[in-house]
C-alpha cells in the first residue's frame, strides 16, 4: 500500500490547485448564474406572454404548442445550467483533507477500518475492482482519480492542473464519496 501512495509534495499541490481552481470556478459560476437567472426571468414572462396569446386566440392550438415547448426547452437548458452550477458551491476542503489524510496513512486506516466500509473505500482506491484470472493472475486495475492524477504529476503544479479542469467534476463526485464515507 506505501507503493501506490502519493508523496507529501503531490498532496500539497493538489490540496493548492483544487482550492484555487474552486475559488476561480466559483467566480466564474457566480457571473453566470446571474446571467442564467436573467434569462430566466426574461422566458419565464415570454411563457406567460404566450399563455396569454393562446387564451385571446391571437395563436392557434398548434402555434401555442409548438411556441410553448420552443421557449420550455429553453427554460429546461438554463435551469440545467444553473443545476450544473452546483458542484462549484460544494466545499471541497472538508472532503479533500479528509481523503487526503487516508490515502496518506493507508497502509495504518485499511486494517483499522470496519469491513464493511472496506469496500467502499476500495470502490474509490480501485472503482472498477482487482481483475484475477487464475492462469494469470491479479491484474492490474485502474486507479481512482487522486492516484490518476498522481500519475499525471511531475513535481510542478502545471502537471496537473489541465487534467483536474478537465475531469473537474468527476473529481468532485469522488470527493462527494470520500465525504460521505
Amino acid at each position: 500500500m506505501k507503493h501506490i501512495t502519493p508523496a507529501d509534495r503531490f498532496f500539497e499541490v493538489l490540496k493548492e490547485t483544487v482550492l484555487d481552481l474552486q475559488k476561480e470556478k466559483k467566480q466564474r459560476t457566480k457571473t453566470e448564474k446571474r446571467k442564467c437567472r436573467k434569462q430566466l426571468s426574461v422566458l419565464q414572462r415570454k411563457r406567460k406572454k404566450i399563455f396569454e396569446m393562446r387564451e385571446d386566440e391571437t395563436y392557434s392550438k398548434d402555434d401555442f404548442l409548438e411556441r410553448k415547448r420552443e421557449i420550455e426547452e429553453e427554460i429546461s437548458e438554463i435551469k440545467n445550467s444553473l443545476e450544473e452550477g452546483r458542484n462549484v458551491d460544494f466545499d471541497v476542503k472538508t472532503p479533500l483533507d479528509y481523503s487526503i489524510n487516508f490515502i496518506r496513512n493507508l497502509d495504518q486506516n485499511w486494517p483499522e477500518l470496519d469491513p464493511r466500509l472496506q469496500r467502499r473505500f476500495q470502490n474509490l482506491i480501485f472503482p472498477e475492482g482487482i481483475s484475477y484470472q487464475k492462469k494469470f493472475g491479479f491484474g492490474t486495475a485502474r486507479m481512482g482519480y487522486i492516484y490518476a492524477l498522481n500519475e499525471q504529476f511531475d513535481g510542478q503544479k502545471s502537471s496537473i492542473v489541465p487534467f483536474l479542469v478537465t475531469n473537474w467534476n468527476q473529481f468532485i463526485m469522488e470527493l462527494k464519496e470520500w465525504q460521505d464515507l
